[in-house]
């Protein structure tokens, strides 16, 4: 729902029907604090409304108070956007009491609300207690260095905030390095936006010891600050290191041609970084502007083949009589697979990647004699190539059952599928072979909520869970605890020592 103009009147009248809608639109709508007030009030009582957006309205601090009081009760809001609302330090610091019991609010967007740094620290001090904030936007609120720093204290103690926006905060050198630090030992954080800070070259350098070391950081945005040669030498060091950031934002940072050529060299030895955006710089050479392209292209290949490199890497553990003989450890090919060249990956997606994609089924032979009757069940899928002697391949236990071509298997069914000598393979069998693949993919238990995703998380499957992520999947599912596949594999990891379950919760990053 949204309209243009709408003004008190009409945001009152849609209070009293706000019961039975999931998502309410009302930005650009001239609501002031009246308007605010009484959606407050309709939030109170509500139990389906799960986003509400009133951005860029005229609601100020009364208004964001009133809905704050709302939040401190409500248990299905799970998004709210309150961007440009003039509701200063007095509304933040009501929104911040209302994250301290609020236990569903997982979006909040505050950009462009003039909360200054007291503001700040006042959501800090919710962070430090709530558990279930993912996504803060804070941009354009004057935090400066003073909010960055608390900020960077909260992080340190925060188990569940992923993406953090402080674009166009001013925050210097000074923050960017209280955040740097921060970033050396935190697990959770993947997104971080720096935009237009100020940070310097100093801030950069910071930023770039913090990413040889950090292992979890996906995105970060340093554009529009002048980080000049030595952030760009530090940056492309780091880069060499670095395996787990995907995009990086350089846009117009006072970066040169020579600088370019610092990043290409990196990106050599780099490969996971898939986007690295370098417009409005000085004009780089064409050709490293080409060969930087050619690099990301790469990794982006890489991304693409890995499910299917690391199926195939675990097939070879699991089936070569050799390594078997050996104990060589299953938990550790997910870490294996992140570890091989560009071009060994290549070689075992291009080979097989079909062959996980749509697998053939089983082959069963059948011998007979005078006296007994022999039936052996072998799984086309396993290559030849894989087998480094003349043993059998797989042939007790046997394949997994096929269960029916419609979405509707029982659990001991995914569980057989999960434990057959080739899960990926199995899992694709059974969901390519429905009508309605799709439905397969995103299969739920009815007993206890779980879904594909959350029993190849109990089952230990890396191969399948990253197999899955791959396909389009929904992962936002939680079971009857109201616990997600991601949030399951990472209770997993904090409880065990294994590399290979920490590797599976790094998928879900």
């Amino acid at each position: 729902m949204a309209s243009h103009n709408m003004g008190d009147a009409y945001a009152l009248e849609v209070a009293n029907f706000l019961q039975g809608e999931t998502e309410l639109a009302l930005d650009f709508n001239a609501i002031d604090a009246e308007g605010a007030v009484a959606l407050a009030k309709a939030l109170k009582g509500n139990t389906t409304l799960t986003t509400l957006t009133l951005s860029f309205n005229l609601i100020g601090e009364e208004g964001a108070v009133a809905l704050a009081e709302a939040l401190k009760g409500n248990t299905t809001l799970t998004t709210l956007h309150l961007n440009g609302n003039a509701i200063g330090a007095a509304g933040a610091v009501a929104l911040a009491e209302a994250l301290k019991v609020n236990t569903t609010l997982t979006t909040l967007h505050l950009v462009g609300n003039a909360i200054g740094a007291d503001g700040a620290v006042a959501l800090v001090k919710a962070l430090k207690v709530n558990t279930t904030l993912t996504t803060l936007h804070l941009n354009r609120n004057a935090i400066g260095a003073e909010g960055a720093i608390a900020l960077a204290e909260a992080l340190k103690v925060n188990t569940t905030l992923k993406t953090l926006h402080l674009g166009g905060n001013t925050i210097g050198a000074e923050g960017a390095v209280a955040l740097a630090e921060v970033l050396k030992g935190n697990t959770i954080l993947t997104t971080l936006d720096l935009f237009e800070n100020a940070i310097g070259a100093k801030g950069a350098v910071a930023l770039a010891e913090a990413l040889r070391v950090n292992t979890i950081l996906n995105e970060l945005n340093l554009g529009l600050n002048a980080i000049d040669e030595k952030g760009a030498v530090a940056l492309a060091n780091a880069l060499k290191f670095n395996t787990n950031l995907r995009t990086l934002d350089l846009m117009n940072c006072s970066l040169d041609t020579g600088d370019a050529a610092l990043l290409a060299d990196a990106l050599r030895a780099n490969t996971t970084l898939t986007s690295l955006n370098l417009a409005f710089n000085s004009q780089a050479d064409w050709e490293i502007r080409d060969e930087i392209e050619k690099l990301l292209e790469k990794n982006r290949q890489r991304k693409e083949n890995l499910p299917y490199a690391e199926a195939s890497l675990d097939l070879l553990v699991r089936h070569s009589p050799a390594l078997k003989n050996m104990g060589f450890p299953t938990d550790v090919i997910p870490v294996l697979a992140e570890q091989l060249p560009n071009e060994v990956m290549a070689v075992f997606a291009q080979e097989w990647e079909e062959i996980f994609r749509a697998p053939a089924p089983p082959i069963t032979t059948t011998t007979t004699n005078t006296t007994t009757t022999t039936t052996t069940t072998t799984d086309s899928t396993i290559p030849t190539t894989l087998i480094s002697s003349p043993a059998p391949i797989a042939t007790s236990p046997a394949l997994a059952p096929t269960v029916s071509t419609q979405p509707t298997a029982t659990a001991d069914d995914i569980k057989a599928l999960l434990a057959d000598p080739n899960p990926v393979a199995a899992l694709s069998r059974w969901i390519n072979g429905h009508a309605n693949p799709t439905a397969a993919l995103n299969w739920i238990d009815p007993s206890n909520g779980y879904t594909l995703l959350h029993y190849a998380v109990e089952a230990q499957q890396g191969a399948v869970v990253r197999s899955l992520l791959a396909r389009p999947i929904d992962r936002t599912r939680a079971d009857q605890n109201n616990q997600t596949a991601a949030q399951l594999a990472q209770q997993r990891a904090e409880s065990s020592s294994s590399s290979g379950v920490a590797a599976i919760a790094a998928l879900f990053k």
